[in-house]
């Protein structure tokens, strides 16, 4: 018996590691190669996270954990894909 944990998608989000403490977010709802899948960047430094949101801010923001930026990215992603009009 494999004690070995599955891995569990519990949201839209998938970390693609750039570098050191760097990271993109994209939405796996979107096809690998729609342009729209990006969602952000994200920075672990200085014992914050920067986050720079590609879609629909241009600004910078910093949060206290990796958990709260994950967050703030996925309800943004949830929100740009209701505001999306639905092919007929």
């Amino acid at each position: 018996m494999s004690t070995e944990a599955l891995p569990v998608q519990t949201s839209p989000l998938d970390l693609v590691w750039v570098g050191d403490g760097a990271w993109v977010a994209c939405d796996t709802r979107l096809a690998d190669g729609d342009p729209l899948r990006v969602l952000a960047y994200l920075e672990c430094k200085d014992h914050q996270v920067y986050v720079l949101r590609v879609r629909d801010q241009q600004d910078v923001c910093c949060y206290a954990t990796l958990r709260e930026a994950l967050r703030v990215v996925a309800e943004g992603a949830d929100s740009q894909l209701r505001a999306q009009p639905q092919n007929a």
